[in-house]
């Protein structure tokens, strides 16, 4: 009990030295005790230092070893899934390809480390090698979490029916949340497709409906972006601006409300909003270990927050055909064509 109570008390309160010597005490007297051998890491790992945690889990014993493996391979997979992040900042999809290649290696059993695995494969054109990764994962699997990671990887896909179905599959009892919420979005995108179609045959039905929709998710960021798109997909863009300007950001949102808000400010081409949004997001991002998947969205946000620009500009000045080549060349290969981007920027 005190093994379990004073190191952790220490850890709390930032007593690295203490609470490290408290474990390595214990050791002394029980060398293969387990409490005490991922205490040591833990205490590695809460500084960040998961280079430090890594040498000390190979300066640990064979048998040590043994009794702390599944731990051992959290700290390989997060340094993996440093140099991941790294490499999609630097733009280097080389290093992107083989640190995927090792995290597949380590045969992960997260569900969010199987996303960002097959996310950052998709990125890299791989499709069907990803849909078959996740598809076999989802299949030897009935946790709930990877349900619901699949079903965000079905959404991803544009295959929204199917992620529906999949996040159906889970126990209502069971849902999160955050699962809830997710299915609320795929369900109103449904509700909302061929939007302009019905509008051009019954355009107050359509409005009145959103009208009663954007009342309904009030104060709820994820489903009010989508919302704000339909108003602007029928010429609304009053309506639309309306819901923004009452939303007020907050840095505790979760990564995915910070996303949809962010894609508000692209789809109403709030651009000076957006790039001090962004500002802000990135730098958290980069202290934080956040998921390479939401690192990814950021960087997709970012290249269609700049094409969205590209395009006013167009639409501006018919004749600039460079801004349009431009344009059109980084939709094709983006995420990660950073000097296009720059270049687009330039121009504008």
């Amino acid at each position: 009990m005190l093994l379990h109570h004073l190191p952790h008390c220490l850890l709390a309160k930032k007593k690295y030295v203490a609470a490290d010597n408290v474990y390595q005490q214990a050791l002394k007297l029980e060398p293969t005790n387990g409490s005490a051998l991922r205490g040591r890491l833990d205490i590695r790992i809460a500084q960040q230092d998961w280079q430090r945690a890594q040498s000390l889990a190979n300066s640990y014993s064979t048998k040590q070893q043994l009794v702390v493996a599944q731990k051992i391979k959290g700290i390989e997979s997060e340094i993996i899934f440093s140099r991941l992040r790294l490499a999609i900042k630097n733009n280097d999809r080389a290093e992107m390809s083989n640190a995927t290649d090792s995290l597949i290696a380590l045969n992960p059993t997260s569900p969010w480390s199987r996303l960002d695995i097959a996310n950052v494969i998709n990125s890299l054109g791989e499709n069907e090698r990803a849909d078959s990764l996740m598809g076999d994962w989802n299949r030897t699997s009935q946790d709930p979490e990877m349900k619901f990671a699949y079903a965000l990887y079905l959404a991803q896909q544009d295959k929204r029916q199917e992620a529906i179905k999949q996040l159906e599959t889970v126990d209502a009892n069971l849902r999160t949340e955050t699962m809830q919420r997710n299915l609320t979005r795929l369900k109103l995108d449904i509700e909302l497709s061929d939007l302009q179609q019905r509008y051009l045959a019954q355009p107050k039905s359509v409005t009145d409906s959103l009208a009663a929709l954007s009342a309904k998710y009030a104060g709820q960021v994820q489903p009010l972006a989508r919302i704000v798109e339909a108003w602007i997909e029928i010429d609304h863009t009053e309506d639309a601006a309306t819901i923004y300007r009452h939303i007020s950001p907050l840095q505790q949102w979760s990564i995915d409300d910070q996303l949809a808000y962010g894609e508000m400010m692209v789809s109403l081409q709030q651009f000076v909003d957006f790039d001090l949004w962004y500002q802000k997001q990135f730098a958290y991002v980069e202290s934080q270990s956040v998921s390479v998947s939401a690192v990814l969205q950021f960087e997709e946000l970012k290249t269609r927050r700049v094409l969205a620009q590209a395009d006013m500009f167009l639409a501006e000045h018919k004749t600039n055909e460079v801004v349009y080549s431009l344009s059109a060349n980084l939709n094709q290969r983006r995420p990660f064509q950073t000097e296009l981007r720059l270049v687009v920027q330039q121009v504008l």
